[in-house]
């Protein structure tokens, strides 16, 4: 398999110093609607947070003026446990301890729900 590089980096890089609340929703969207490509697929991402999306800088279509980093693409990565979301291994946890949804510690299946998450666990640990 071959991969572009994404050569701006990590997302919670870019995220972080961004000062304006507005902007960081933005960037939120963005990585959602792909979170959103592999839910209509039917899959599981199991491991979604921003750690596991990266940036591309390139012809900066998506330029916030006050950030430092702007992108043109970002990239979910990590895919190595995505799977169908109706054949999920309910014994297993996936995720980084502190983005296990509730009903996946509780023995539940892991579902899109809990793959969303993530993504709320570091917006609020992103506000300012």
């Amino acid at each position: 398999m071959v991969l572009e590089y994404a050569n701006g980096g990590k997302f919670n890089d870019y995220i972080v110093p961004i000062y304006y609340w507005k902007e960081k929703l933005q960037a939120i969207l963005h990585a959602i609607m792909g979170l959103k490509t592999i839910h209509k697929n039917k899959m599981v991402h199991r491991d979604f947070y921003i750690g596991n999306i990266l940036l591309l800088r390139k012809y900066c279509s998506l330029y916030y003026k006050h950030s430092k980093y702007p992108y043109s693409k970002m990239y979910i990565s990590d895919m190595g446990l995505c799977g169908e979301a109706d054949n999920v291994d309910k014994t297993k946890i996936y995720l980084i301890m502190p983005y296990v949804a509730p009903e996946v510690l509780c023995g539940k299946p892991y579902t899109q729900a809990a793959d969303i998450l993530g993504i709320g666990i570091d917006s609020k640990k992103n506000q300012n």
